[in-house]
């Protein structure tokens, strides 16, 4: 204890600075051990400050004050605690806090004193004492125990740790959230910094931790427990997919509100799956629950949307009073409204009957039933044209077939697929032509503004468990009109021209129906006062179990024509006022994962746009030919402005590059799906990787290799290649970029070397942009970081000087850009 009370003495003289944001205290030895602590490593996070002024608030304010700090367990509640000693110790030179722990009580004085007394010995009365400043509790309050005047205990959500004391003292509850990617990563370059001052087996385990890091965060999110504590033979994917399995089983949905508002039962949910995120302007008082990560919400989804239907009526009823579930609620309901879609259970389109021209309007307790011609998809009304059934028939109407018809439609037939796309959703409609129609679109990368997909050849679909309020984003809800717009003018209008409108589907469930109404648009801090003329609102009611039901959403505002090539009068012809409620675009999203999910089950569609290039070079409609060509063009990242003759002819290139690897990859990736791993896609849906469209740029930018190889360009780019294939996994945007220009040399004429050096950098920022959003997202890269150390510390070794320090996105670029360079072209200047 000698070496805890000097490092006390030290810390009590510090300054403020010394426990600013981003700053790493090492703890003693002692500190951890009898603390019970994961790692001697303190990282102070950008929260603790604003944590820290709230709590001590409601401290010293109120009169026998009890704060609770809650959160997910191996968040940091305990890490926190000590941050809260640190700072009190060096704020107020006067103050005595006691940390209490499961066997001990220590004595922190501002004077730079420390004491550390069982916790059986410690005098009940100094507890009591009112000189005590703050009266520190971690993980449990135990029923015979004294507590101080201005308490703050840390504790898991199990409600045991502090039932006992709430039947005596009113208790306040701050939420400490799970950490970002961007500080986590600061975290782990603590620990590997720490790690370098250890020996033996306790150094390689730590590495072997970090290392496995951006593993635990895919599956976990940021909890470091699961990083600091985990056993290195379980940091495998093999392992989490198997542990996430089993708490699924586990946890029973249907009871999840009950359980999480009474905190009772706690065998019947497993805490690792959900983090306690705090809910922004609430002053860490306030959270809702969301799963711990992406893998994890989407094996939830498929698991529950495909044997336990029941469980996601009860799980939507029950926890529908509760707003911290809203998020919860809201994931599951989106799956349960996709699979349907999918499975052709919710059909809408324009809410009025072909046969009898009836708009219906429903009240909550009548269901209106529809069902559309599968040829030309207008909607009927059973009745009106003799249907005693509905879901279980392809039906095709008079008009198309002389006589109403149903087929009968195993239940395992074909329905819709899944098409993701990536980039602008006009391009991948137009690029798939006629035949996007059988698809349901999802964009790749989401947010919830304005749709989860698209159902050609009219309808923007919202899944929204939201009551009364979803407000769509102005801009983004014209630029999918005019997306659906331009495909129908190409591929539908000609045999339909008789409905241009573009449908706003919300999708909810039966319990926010009645009071969900017309949405106004926003813009920014403004909220519209005017409708879209051409856009039509409707809201479906989507039960778990029964029949959908449609209503469109009136309203008593004007309508008014946007031109949508001034985007800047759009708000203006709205009559758009500033919003007296916060309006923020939450978090965009990516929907690898869930892909991934559907495609093991065969819901998404595996076709290439390049492998109708034949059919595209027949279309005899010139108009039609080159729209396709130029969002194919697009979307690939080739010239869209050449002639068709051209565009083909690149597109044609692109096929030939990828046709092998292709087969390659789609055989690689289902294996891989099989145990959860996930292929990072850039460019088209489903085509290409970053190592298609990168092989594809070489050979278009470096049009002349040879089999010459020269013994200079071989020394020094063997360690960059070496490196590469040591450090980066092969799904690394990184190793897609440079593992083609490895296998080949070129020898173009110097003039053309320059220009393509330009080129070639203009390429790299374009896909360093799409994998690297700031500064931060390359300082904590863990595999880049470690690539470039490599580089430079081990493979080139004997160059010490004018290594880039690799902190931001330019040192990337200009670093990639080189590499990719020197092979090819500084061969070239002797």
């Amino acid at each position: 204890m000698v070496a805890a009370a000097e490092w006390w003495a030290g810390i009590v003289g510090k300054t403020a600075d010394w426990y600013a944001a981003g700053a790493v205290i090492e703890l003693p030895k002692a500190c951890v051990s009898l603390a019970a602590m994961s790692s001697h490593i303190l990282f102070v996070r950008d929260v603790f400050d604003a944590l820290y002024k709230e709590i001590v608030s409601e401290l010293v304010t109120r009169e026998f004050a009890l704060c609770h700090l809650n959160g997910n367990s191996g968040v940091g509640k305990s890490a926190f605690l000590w941050y809260f000693i640190i700072r009190t110790g060096i704020d107020n030179p006067e103050s005595i806090v006691l940390y209490e722990t499961g066997v001990w009580v220590w004595e922190f004085r501002g004077s730079g004193d420390l004491r550390v007394v069982p916790k059986k010995k410690y005098p009940f009365d100094v507890i009591h004492s009112p000189a005590v400043t703050f009266h520190l509790i971690d993980q449990r309050v135990y029923p015979d125990r004294p507590i101080g005047n201005r308490a703050l205990v840390a504790a898991s959500p199990d409600d045991t740790n502090t039932k006992d004391i709430r039947k005596v003292r009113l208790t306040y509850t701050f939420y400490l959230p799970p950490w970002d990617r961007g500080e986590f990563g600061l975290l782990l370059a603590a620990w590997n910094s720490a790690a370098n001052k250890m020996t033996g087996n306790d150094a390689n385990d730590v590495r072997l931790k970090v290392k496995a890091a951006d593993l635990v965060f895919a599956w976990y999110g940021g909890i470091p427990r699961h990083v600091w504590d985990q056993e290195v033979r379980n940091l495998t994917e093999k392992y989490f997919h198997s542990d996430v399995m089993k708490c699924l089983a586990n946890t029973k949905l249907k009871n999840l509100s009950f359980i999480l508002q009474s905190s009772r039962n706690a065998k019947d949910i497993s805490w690792r799956l959900f983090h306690f995120n705090v809910t922004p302007g609430t002053g860490f008082r306030e959270f809702q629950y969301t799963f711990c990560s992406e893998k994890v919400a989407n094996l939830y989804a498929d698991y529950l949307c495909r044997t336990n239907v029941d469980k996601i009526r009860s799980f939507l009823e029950a926890s529908q009073p509760f707003s911290e579930y809203s998020a919860l609620r809201g994931f599951v309901f989106e799956q349960y409204v996709i699979g349907q879609a999918l499975s052709q259970q919710i059909m809408v389109d324009t809410a009025h009957c072909h046969r009898c021209s009836q708009t219906d309007n429903p009240s909550a307790d009548v269901m209106v039933s529809w069902i559309q011609c599968r040829t030309c998809l207008r909607w009927y009304h059973p009745r009106c044209v003799d249907l005693q059934c509905k879901f279980q028939f392809k039906y095709e109407c008079a008009s198309c077939q002389g006589e109403p018809k149903a087929l009968v439609a195993s239940p395992s037939g074909p329905g819709l697929v899944l098409r993701y796309y990536e980039g602008d959703l006009e391009d991948a409609l137009v690029a798939a032509g006629e035949d996007a129609i059988k698809y349901m679109w999802r964009p790749l990368r989401k947010n919830n503004a304005v749709f989860d997909f698209v159902l050609l050849p009219r309808t923007l679909g919202q899944a929204t468990v939201a009551c009364t309020d979803h407000k769509p984003v102005l801009e983004a809800t014209i630029k999918a009109q005019q997306a659906l717009k331009a495909w129908r003018e190409l591929f539908y209008n000609s045999g339909h021209p008789d409905n241009d409108e573009t449908l706003l589907v919300f999708f909810l469930p039966p319990d926010s129906y009645r009071g969900f109404k017309f949405q106004k648009y926003r813009s920014s801090r403004k909220v519209s006062q005017k409708a879209i003329r051409g856009i039509v609102q409707c809201k479906v009611a989507v039960p778990v179990s029964g029949s959908p039901y449609v209503e469109e959403m009136s309203h008593e505002m004007d309508v008014v024509s946007l031109d949508v090539n001034l985007p800047g009068t759009w708000e203006e012809a709205l009559g758009c006022i500033e919003s007296e409620e916060t309006l923020e675009d939450p978090p965009e999203k990516s929907l690898v994962q869930e892909k991934l999910q559907y495609w093991k089950r065969d819901l998404v569609c595996h076709r290439s746009e390049l492998d109708d290039l034949e059919k595209i070079r027949d279309i005899a409609d010139g108009r039609v030919k080159r729209k396709r060509l130029q969002s194919l063009c697009k979307m690939y990242k080739i010239r869209a402005n050449a002639t068709n003759e051209e565009m083909l002819f690149d597109l044609a290139d692109l096929r030939t590059i990828s046709k092998k690897e292709w087969l390659r990859t789609m055989a690689g990736s289902r294996k891989l799906a099989k145990t959860g791993y996930t292929v990072r896609i850039y460019g088209p849906y489903n085509l290409t990787t970053p190592y298609f469209i990168n092989k594809a740029f070489m050979i278009r930018i470096f049009p002349l290799y040879t089999s010459v190889f020269r013994l200079r360009m071989h020394a020094v780019m063997e360690p960059f290649k070496i490196a590469t294939h040591r450090q980066l996994s092969i799904l690394h945007p990184i190793y897609l970029l440079l593992i083609p220009h490895f296998q080949f040399q070129g020898s173009p004429s110097a003039d053309q070397c320059i220009r393509n050096h330009h080129d070639g950098k203009q390429w790299v920022t374009d896909y360093a942009d799409i994998f690297y959003k700031n500064d931060a997202s390359v300082r904590d890269g863990t595999e880049l970081q470690a690539w470039w150390q490599e580089i430079a510390n081990v493979g080139h070794a004997d160059k010490k000087a004018g290594w880039t320090d690799m902190k931001t996105k330019a040192n990337l670029i200009e670093a990639l850009t080189t590499m990719i360079w020197i092979p090819s072209y500084h061969r070239n200047f002797g």
